[in-house]
C-alpha cells in the first residue's frame, strides 16, 4: 500500500482543504522556531542549560522522536502542547524562586563553572540533577505532541515530499528565529506569541481551546510584568537602592545595568562612579568614570561585605600596558572591548588610533549611549562588531598594543556544540596570530580572572604561542591577573627593568612555580580552556548517563513495544553520523568566519539547504548505488579529517566561502542523499523519521567525547556511525513497519 497521496490531491482532516505538505511546513516552522527559542531562554535563566546547552536540543529531539513513534497511538497529544510549553516557560521565568537557576554541582577540579556553587555527591548534587531531570522531561513532553502530529502528516504524502516540506519549514523557522534575534525581541515573549498562533491547532476542541487560551493569557501577563532575577544576592547595593535600567536583549544575552553605590567628595557631595553590567542576571562588566580617579571618595564596591576599590587603582590596572610601553601608542587593538573601559583608558593615555572588536552589538550601544566617557563616539576609535578570532585572521595592520579584554564568555556558540563563543580566541593558533600583529617594541596584553588552573594554562599558552616568558601581574583591582608579553625589546632584562619602574603599590609579579605538571594547552582542535585535563568531569558523565537512560526508557515504551513503531537502525545510525558532521561543520565555519550569531544561523540554514539539494539530486539526478554514495561520503570525511582548514584563512572572503562550503558541507550532502534514498523506500515514514531523530541524540552524546581527544575525533566517530548504518542496510537488519491502514491526523481517523 502506498501513501495516501501527494500534495495535489490529499488534504488533512485537521484543516479541511489544506494540503498536508503545507501543514508539515507550518508545524516544522513552529517546531524549529520554538526549539531555538526554548534553548536560548533556558540557557539564560537556568545555569545548567548554559553549560549543557545541547541538552535542551537533545531533549527537544527526544520529544519529537518519541512523538513520531506515537504517531499511530490512539491518544492525541496535541491538546497537551500549549500547556506543556507554557509550564516550561513559567518554570524558567521563576527559576530563581524555584532554586533552579544556581544548582549545586558535584565537586571536581577538572572543570570550572562560573558562579555555580559546588558540593560533594549528596543531597545538594541530587537536587541539581533532579531539577535538570525535571526540565529535560518537561522539554521532552513539550515537543512530543508536535512530533506526533508531524508523524501523522508524514504518512499522508510521499516520504521525500514530506521530508522536503519539513526541511523548508525548518529553514523558515531558523529565519524567523534569526529575525527575532536581530530585532532584539525577548525570547519568552516571542514564545508566547507562537503559542498564541498555535491555538489554531486545538480550535476544534472546545475544552482544550479554552484551557490553552487561559494558560497563554496567564503566561503573557507573567512575561510582561514579572522581571527576571537581576543579580546574585552578594552584590552591594546603594543605600537608596540601585538604579536599574530596563532589560535589553542582544543576540547573545539579557542585559541590564545597575548603578554602583555612590561615593562622597571631600565636601560631602554624592559621586556616581559608574554602573555595573549584568549578562543573564550575573555581573560581568563595568562602565566607569575614570575622570574621578583623583577624587579620594570615588570608590568601587562590588560586594556587600568586600573591600572597596578606589577609582585610581582601577585606572592603574587598565593603564599598565601603556605605562610599560614607555611611549604614546600610535595604534591599539582591543579584542573584547565590552562597553568601553579599555578604549577609554587607551584614549586617556594618548592613543592616536584605537580599534575595538566586540561581538555584541548591544554592548557596543552601551559604550556609545551610556558609558560616562562615551568612548565609542570618539573619532579616534573604530569599532568592529565581530568575533575576535575572525578579526585577527583578516587584520593586516600592526599595533603597538594588542590587548585581550575580558573575553571569558559563558555562552555557547550554538545549541549543537559544547564550543563557547570565546573558545577559538584562547588557542595556541589564535595567540600566535595576534602576536604577529604586534609591532617590534610593542606588547601583547591579556586580562583574566578565573581559577588558578585556568590562569596557569593561560600563562603556558602565551609562552608556547609566542616563544617568550610572559610577565604575570596581579593587582588589587578585583584580583584580576594581567599577562604581558613584549615583542622585539632589546632583551628580557630591559622589559623587567621597565616593569620595576612603573609598578604601583598593590601590584606584584607572580612567578610560575617550577616542576608542576603542565595542563593541556588549548588548540583549534581542542579549544577547551576551562578544562584542566582531557577527561569528562563526573558531572558531565552523570548527566549524559541520565539522558541516555531516559532515552532508552522512552524508546522501550514506544519503538520497542509490541504494538509500537519499529526502530529503524539504518536510519538511527544515519542520524547519529549526520549530527556529528553537522556539529563539526558549524564549528569549522565559526573558525573560518567567526563565532557570531549570524554565522551560526547561516551555517544551520546551509545544512538545511544542502539536504534540500540532496533531495532534488536523488529525484532528478543520476541514480547512484548506495555503495557509490557511501564511498563518496567516506572520501569526503577523510578529506575533512586531513585537510588543514586554516589554509583558507588567507583567501579572499568569496574564495574562502566557496572553498569552505565545498569541503565542509560535502559529507552532509552525501549523507543527506543516502538518507533521502533510504527514507523514500520506508513504508512507515513516521517511524523512520523518528528513528533518525533518536540517532541524533546518540550523536549529541558522542560529541562530548571531543573533550578527550579533540574535534577531529568527531570525523572518526561519524565515519563509524555511517559504517554502522551501511552494515545495518546491507545485512538486512532494518525492520520497517508496514504502511498504516488508516490515516489519523489531529485525532481524526480517515481511510486512505
Amino acid at each position: 500500500m502506498t501513501p495516501a497521496g501527494d500534495d495535489a490531491s490529499s488534504t488533512s482532516p485537521l484543516f479541511p482543504g489544506v494540503k498536508p505538505g503545507l501543514l508539515i511546513f507550518g508545524v516544522s516552522f513552529l517546531s524549529l522556531f520554538l526549539e531555538l527559542l526554548v534553548i536560548r531562554y533556558l540557557a539564560i535563566e537556568i545555569r545548567f542549560f548554559t553549560f549543557f546547552k545541547n541538552f535542551a536540543l537533545m531533549s527537544a529531539f527526544l520529544g519529537l522522536g518519541i512523538g513520531f513513534g506515537l504517531s499511530r497511538w490512539k491518544r492525541d497529544l496535541l491538546p497537551f502542547f500549549i500547556p506543556a510549553v507554557a509550564l516550561l516557560i513559567h518554570v524558567a521565568l521563576f527559576a530563581s524562586e524555584l532554586q533552579l537557576n544556581r544548582p549545586f554541582l558535584p565537586t571536581g577540579e577538572n572543570v570550572f563553572f562560573f558562579w555555580l556553587p559546588t558540593t560533594s555527591f549528596g543531597v545538594g548534587a541530587l537536587f541539581g540533577y533532579g531539577g535538570a531531570l525535571f526540565l529535560v522531561l518537561l522539554t521532552v513532553f513539550s515537543f512530543a505532541p508536535l512530533g506526533q502530529l508531524l508523524g501523522r502528516l508524514f504518512s499522508r504524502i510521499r516520504s521525500q515530499n514530506a521530508y522536503a516540506w519539513d526541511l523548508a519549514g525548518s529553514a523558515a523557522g531558523v529565519i524567523g528565529y534569526t529575525l527575532s534575534s536581530f530585532l532584539e525581541l525577548p525570547p519568552q515573549k516571542v514564545a508566547v506569541a507562537l503559542l498564541g498562533c498555535s491555538l489554531v491547532l486545538v480550535a476544534k476542541r472546545r475544552r482544550s481551546l479554552i484551557a490553552a487560551t487561559a494558560m497563554t493569557l496567564v503566561l503573557a501577563a507573567e512575561v510582561t510584568f514579572v522581571n527576571p532575577t537581576a543579580s546574585p544576592s552578594d552584590m552591594a547595593q546603594p543605600a537608596e537602592g540601585p538604579e536599574v535600567s530596563a532589560y535589553t536583549w542582544s543576540p547573545y544575552y539579557r542585559l541590564h545595568l545597575e548603578t554602583y553605590p555612590r561615593g562622597k567628595t571631600s565636601d560631602g557631595k554624592s559621586l556616581n562612579v559608574g554602573s555595573r553590567g549584568f549578562m543573564n542576571g550575573y555581573y560581568y562588566f563595568d562602565l566607569l568614570d575614570f575622570r574621578l580617579s583623583e577624587e579620594p571618595g570615588a570608590v568601587i564596591q562590588r560586594l556587600k561585605n568586600g573591600p572597596s576599590v578606589p577609582m585610581s587603582i582601577a585606572l592603574r590596572h587598565y593603564s599598565l600596558p601603556y605605562a610599560l610601553l614607555g611611549k604614546v601608542a600610535a595604534d591599539v587593538l582591543i579584542l573584547g572591548g565590552g562597553p568601553g573601559n579599555d578604549a577609554s583608558v587607551a584614549l586617556i593615555n594618548g592613543a592616536k588610533a584605537v580599534t575595538v572588536v566586540e561581538i555584541d552589538p548591544e554592548v557596543v550601544k552601551l559604550g556609545k549611549d551610556v558609558h560616562p566617557l562615551r568612548p565609542y563616539l570618539d573619532s579616534r576609535v573604530t569599532v568592529d562588531i565581530n568575533d575576535a578570532r575572525a578579526h585577527i585572521a583578516q587584520d593586516t595592520r600592526q599595533y603597538d598594543i594588542v590587548s585581550f579584554g575580558h573575553l571569558d564568555s559563558i555562552m555557547l556558540l550554538s545549541s549543537f556544540s559544547s564550543i563557547r563563543l570565546d573558545s577559538y580566541v584562547y588557542t595556541e593558533e589564535s595567540i600566535r596570530r595576534a602576536f604577529s600583529l604586534v609591532k617590534p617594541g610593542g606588547l601583547l596584553s591579556m586580562s583574566f580572572a578565573s581559577q588558578r588552573f585556568v590562569t596557569d594554562k593561560i600563562y603556558d599558552l602565551l609562552g608556547r604561542a609566542t616563544g617568550l616568558t610572559p610577565l604575570r601581574v596581579i593587582d588589587s583591582y578585583m584580583g584580576t591577573l594581567t599577562f604581558l608579553v613584549p615583542k622585539g625589546w632589546p632583551n628580557p632584562a630591559a622589559f623587567m627593568q621597565r616593569w620595576e619602574e612603573v609598578r604601583s603599590p598593590g601590584m606584584r609579579r607572580l612567578i610560575q612555580s617550577g616542576g608542576r605538571k603542565l595542563d593541556p594547552i588549548p588548540t583549534d582542535d581542542w579549544p577547551f580552556l576551562f578544562l584542566k585535563e582531557k577527561r569528562l568531569s563526573p558531572y558531565h558523565a552523570g548527566a549524559l548517563a541520565g539522558l541516555l537512560l531516559l532515552t532508552w526508557l522512552l524508546v522501550r515504551r514506544t519503538f520497542l513495544a509490541k504494538r509500537g513503531a519499529r526502530l529503524d537502525w539504518h536510519l538511527f545510525w544515519l542520524g547519529g553520523g549526520f549530527f556529528l558532521v553537522e556539529v563539526k561543520s558549524i564549528t569549522e565555519l565559526s573558525l573560518l568566519f567567526g563565532s557570531t550569531w549570524m554565522v551560526n544561523a547561516i551555517a544551520i540554514l546551509g545544512v538545511l539547504a544542502v539536504n534540500l539539494v540532496a533531495i532534488a539530486w536523488i529525484e532528478l539526478g543520476p541514480r547512484l548505488s548506495p555503495a557509490v554514495l557511501y564511498a563518496c561520503l567516506g572520501i569526503m570525511i577523510g578529506v575533512n579529517l586531513l585537510f588543514p582548514l586554516d589554509l583558507l584563512l588567507n583567501l579572499p572572503f568569496g574564495a574562502r566561502l566557496l572553498a569552505a562550503l565545498a569541503i565542509v558541507y560535502s559529507p552532509l550532502f552525501f549523507g543527506g542523499a543516502i538518507f533521502t534514498r533510504s527514507f523514500r523506500e520506508r513504508g512507515d515514514a513516521a517511524a523512520a523519521f523518528g528513528s533518525n531523530l533518536l540517532g541524533a541524540i546518540a550523536g549529541g552524546c558522542l560529541e562530548y567525547l571531543s573533550v578527550l581527544w579533540g574535534f577531529k575525533l568527531l570525523w572518526i566517530l561519524a565515519f563509524g556511525l555511517y559504517t554502522a548504518s551501511a552494515i545495518a542496510m546491507w545485512r538486512g537488519t532494518v525492520r520497517s513497519s508496514p504502511p498504516l491502514p488508516h490515516k489519523n491526523v489531529g485525532g481524526t481517523a480517515q481511510t486512505a
